[in-house]
């Protein structure tokens, strides 16, 4: 499996956009990929991506549990909003809206697998085994 597809999406914003255009749909479609927040630089379908690429926490030393983006630039409304949100990713039409997660695997995962203690989330969506100890991107299931 390749990279899945991740993304952020501003419900503050959806919702004033939405009141100033009423007949577009703000949530979906290509505003998904065009939110300039897609999780860049985020590789779902290896584990241990480089250490200089990614670790376990971010820049304010919070685990990447779940991982947050926002929009570059801010969201064009007034002074624009810097506010953060969950990456997001899309696995199917039925599935699109998990958060993702950069975890050390609990125990040996097979792709499909609970990556956490116990077969817990995040799901492991590498494609492949994931041996215990390594780091990679899951995904945190979201009803």
């Amino acid at each position: 499996m390749g990279n899945i597809i991740t993304y952020g999406i501003n419900d503050t914003t959806v919702t004033a956009r939405s009141a100033e255009v009423t007949a577009a749909d703000w949530s979906g479609g290509l505003n998904l990929g065009g939110s300039n927040a897609p999780g860049v630089g985020i590789n779902t379908g290896a584990p241990d991506p480089k250490p200089q690429d990614w670790s376990l926490l971010d820049q304010e030393e919070n685990e990447r549990t779940p991982q947050g983006t926002q929009h570059i630039g801010g969201n064009a409304l007034g002074d624009g909003d810097d506010s953060t949100m969950d990456v997001k990713a899309y696995i199917s039409e039925s599935d699109d809206n998990d958060t993702l997660s950069f975890v050390t695997a609990a125990q040996e995962t097979v792709d499909g697998a609970g990556l956490g203690p116990g077969g817990a989330d995040p799901i492991n969506r590498t494609g492949i085994t994931v041996d215990a100890g390594q780091n990679c991107w899951g995904t945190n299931t979201v009803a």
